[in-house]
C-alpha cells in the first residue's frame, strides 16, 4: 500500500511538473523579443523562432513592395544579412538575430521566416522583452522624431509641437536620408 501512494505521489508530482513546462512553454511563445536591427523574434516551441521586423518598422517604412531572404535550409550567424526589404529602388538589409539554419520562408504581416536556432539562448541575450522593449521603442521614436525633423524636407511630416510622426514617413525620404536612417536604426555599428 505504501509503495503505490510513493509511486502515485512521484507521477503526480512528475504531471504536474509536465504540465508546468507546456504552461511555461506556451506563455513564452507568446512573448514578442525586441532585437536592437529592429527584427522581432517570437519562440515557436523550444526548437524553433519565427523572425520578422518590428511595429517600428512596419508603422514608419510604409509600403513594402518585396522581401528578399535567405532560402530554406541556409545557415545565417546573428549579424550576417537575413533579408531585404525593399521599396521602388530602395532596399534595407536587416539582419539575423540569431544564429540558425533557414526553416521557411513566408513573408506576411511582419513576419518573414523561421529558424532552427542553433545558439538560442547566447543570442537572447541581445534582445528586449517587456517593459524594457516598450522603454527601448519610445526612445526609438523619440530619437527618429529628432532625426525627422532634422530634415528639411520633412518638417510638414510632423507636428512642430511634438505631434506624432505620420505613419509611412519613410516613403517620403530621399535616398541620402534613407541611407542615413538605415545606418542609424537597423545597421548600428
Amino acid at each position: 500500500m505504501v509503495v503505490m501512494l510513493v509511486i502515485g505521489t512521484i507521477i503526480a508530482f512528475i504531471l504536474a511538473d509536465a504540465i508546468v513546462q507546456w504552461v511555461e512553454c506556451k506563455r513564452r511563445q507568446s512573448i514578442i523579443y525586441l532585437h536592437s536591427g529592429h527584427t522581432q523574434l517570437s519562440l515557436q516551441g523550444l526548437d524553433l523562432v519565427r523572425v520578422g521586423i518590428d511595429d517600428f518598422m512596419r508603422n514608419f517604412l510604409g509600403t513594402i513592395d518585396s522581401v528578399e531572404s535567405l532560402k530554406e535550409g541556409e545557415k545565417v550567424r546573428c549579424g550576417e544579412t537575413l533579408f531585404i526589404i525593399y521599396q521602388g529602388h530602395r532596399k534595407i538589409r536587416f539582419r539575423s538575430p540569431v544564429d540558425g539554419i533557414v526553416s521557411s520562408v513566408s513573408p506576411g504581416e511582419g513576419w518573414v521566416c523561421t529558424i532552427s536556432p542553433t545558439n538560442l539562448t547566447q543570442n537572447l541575450k541581445g534582445f528586449r522583452v517587456g517593459e524594457e522593449a516598450v522603454k527601448w521603442l519610445q526612445e526609438e521614436v523619440r530619437n527618429l522624431y529628432t532625426f525627422l525633423t532634422s530634415q528639411p524636407s520633412l518638417l510638414g511630416n510632423t507636428a512642430l509641437d511634438g505631434g506624432q510622426i505620420i505613419e509611412g514617413v519613410l516613403q517620403q525620404v530621399d535616398d541620402e536620408t534613407w541611407k542615413q536612417f538605415e545606418s542609424m536604426f537597423i545597421n548600428r555599428e
